[in-house]
């Protein structure tokens, strides 16, 4: 897999930030958004620090589909095992074709520090 940064691990103030359009190059099938989540440790588990979305077109941009979607909150998030919890992933299947192209929204609600990748499969 490849990795792509979209967001450097830098504080972000709140607000709508938009990533691509991109082309999808020929032989990706899939992608998986990652986000790093160590850096939201804080007090309140019920406040949303942001959401992250998805969109592909298969058509060149001219109609666009959700395909993913990253809702993340404040404080530590453990596994069943009390592991912690220290991403968060979203993964996606691309149908092969032309004129695929993605796209992202990512809203921040609360003053966070966080990078955001995308990896790609073949």
């Amino acid at each position: 897999m490849a990795r792509t940064n979209i967001f450097s691990n830098a504080m972000r103030q709140p607000g709508t930030y938009n990533v691509g359009p991109f082309n999808i190059p020929d032989g990706v099938l899939g992608l998986k958004l990652w986000v790093d989540r160590t850096g939201l440790e804080a007090i309140d588990p019920s406040i949303l620090v942001f959401s992250a979305i998805v969109e592909l077109s298969f058509d060149g941009g001219t109609n666009w589909v959700e395909a993913a979607r990253i809702d993340t909150y404040e404080g530590a998030e453990e596994h069943p095992d009390t592991t912690p919890i220290t991403e968060c992933t979203s993964l996606v299947t691309v149908p092969a074709g032309s004129g695929r192209k993605i796209r992202g929204t990512l809203t921040v609600f609360e003053k966070a520090k966080f990078p955001m990748d995308y990896d790609t499969w073949q």
